[in-house]
């Protein structure tokens, strides 16, 4: 069918316009067509290059969080600043796509220009402001995957890059183990080139996410993604990190339903009211339960630590609804408030960071800043179910994954916009790329029914031909 569809002529929809599709989706298919008409035609030098750099920038952010200490701060100095510089100049030529990508969720944007000015208001200016370039850089370098790539384009690349850290880190395992093995908080524990085993652990969930997208893609499979999900099992087994492994299982759960799965009209509405009963009816035990519940799995009913320093956290919040304490102020050097929140636990424990990405946003820019965040999160999740309920590739499943990763991850731990890291990069990339696609999609639909219909046409008269002769 394939073959079918790039044999026919070319024609133009009226209906689609330029605009309505990402400089990177017109590029894509301008190659495939090209790669049936000429297969000799090879990828520009520039696009690999562009993908090769693509990955080069998010090994850099997926590295601050527990970077090797045999690279010097120099070095990683020259690395930020060249991605940093490298994706602003590599934007000014597409800088119509790029601010018509921006434009697509002034919410996020709202969010970052907060977190950006939070020094003026800010207990610990100084350290906002390093903070306020960490968050500028994230988002940049975030518009640029967004602009320039397509979301299956994006899965590969999220694949290749985090497959490559989760390598580095088995290798690291093996070869230094004093460096990638935990000794002794928790010993055994893997983390590889990672600050602590549930950072590890986070990582591969994405590995394991975006390599299953690839593996069970009806548009394209790839035999080495499986690979890459075995290879993510295996470290999250590794770090012992049970969230982790308990995280992966439901995102590929939910990626499995929805390709297999697709449920309309009344049958999707009683569904969902069953689904929603079942798991309102599962939080409500767990609630009421939560002691016993975590006393007989040999679990610490407050999270380790967890729930006594929430309850000063929160206390701490209304103190300062509105604007926060600014961007990673609250857990400066010789900050009182950190103290306070670690005495919850023991004396003179001192935590680096709330250990729960909500908490820590409205930590640093406020209820506001929260409220902002949770209208975008939202408006893209409606948008990622909307286009997973119309499509099965790994592209248009891909943000629905990353979404729900990202909200249940972001429970127990801070992985959202502390430091520079790449969690934020991979929620930009979606936020970029997802809206108006319901609307997108249906045409894309109609497009390409058309184009099969006129293929099919083609190839008839293609053969009515030959018979006459």
């Amino acid at each position: 069918m394939l073959d079918l569809i790039h044999d026919m002529p070319e024609f133009t929809d009226p209906k689609l316009t330029k605009s309505e599709f990402s400089e990177s989706e017109l590029a894509e298919s301008r190659l495939t067509r090209s790669k049936h008409t000429r297969p000799k035609l090879a990828i520009s030098k520039l696009a690999w290059l562009e993908r090769g750099f693509a990955i080069l920038g998010l090994l850099f952010f997926l590295s601050p969080i527990g970077v090797p200490p045999q690279l010097p701060s120099g070095v990683l100095s020259i690395w930020r600043y060249s991605v940093w510089g490298l994706a602003i100049l590599l934007l000014l030529p597409r800088h119509k796509h790029a601010l018509y990508t921006a434009t697509r969720d002034p919410w996020l944007w709202a969010l970052v220009m907060l977190e950006a000015l939070s020094f003026l208001w800010s207990s610990s200016p100084e350290v906002s402001k390093e903070g306020t370039r960490e968050v500028l850089q994230m988002t940049t370098f975030g518009l640029y995957l967004a602009t320039r790539f397509t979301p299956r384009q994006q899965v590969k690349l999220v694949a290749i890059t985090f497959g490559i850290s989760g390598l580095l880190s088995l290798a690291a395992g093996v070869v230094m183990p004093a460096v990638a093995i935990h000794s002794t908080d928790h010993p055994g524990a893997w983390r590889g080139l990672f600050d602590y085993k549930n950072t590890l652990g986070s990582y591969m969930v994405v590995s394991v996410v975006s390599c299953f997208l690839l593996a069970t893609d009806r548009v394209g499979k790839s035999r080495w993604a499986w690979s890459g999900v075995g290879l993510g099992v295996l470290l999250i087994l590794l770090s012992t990190s049970k969230t982790s492994l308990v995280v992966s299982i439901l995102v590929m759960s939910l990626i499995y339903f929805c390709q297999n799965f697709k449920l309309r009209g009344k049958v999707a509405v009683i569904a969902l009211d069953l689904t929603f009963l079942l798991v309102s009816g599962l939080l409500v035990f767990a609630v009421s339960q939560w002691v016993p519940l975590l006393t007989s799995l040999g679990k610490d009913p407050t999270m380790t630590g967890r729930t006594p320093m929430w309850a000063v956290m929160i206390a701490r919040i209304w103190d300062s609804p509105l604007l926060g304490y600014g961007r990673a102020a609250f857990w400066a050097e010789g900050s009182p408030y950190a103290l306070e929140a670690g005495s919850a636990v023991s004396m003179n424990f001192i935590p680096p960071h709330a250990h729960n990405g909500f908490i820590e946003v409205a930590l640093d820019v406020g209820l506001l800043g929260l409220v902002l965040f949770l209208i975008s999160f939202f408006r893209a999740l409606f948008q990622a179910i909307a286009r997973a309920s119309m499509s099965r590739n790994s592209g248009d499943l891909w943000p629905l994954g990353i979404l729900t990763f990202l909200a249940l991850n972001n429970v127990t731990e801070s992985y959202l916009l502390r430091l520079s890291n790449a969690y934020w990069i991979l929620y930009v990339v979606v936020a970029l790329s997802l809206p108006k696609l319901s609307h997108q999609s249906s045409q894309i639909n109609r497009f390409l029914d058309l184009r099969i219909r006129l293929a099919i046409a083609h190839q008839q008269d293609k053969t009515g031909q030959n018979k006459t002769r």
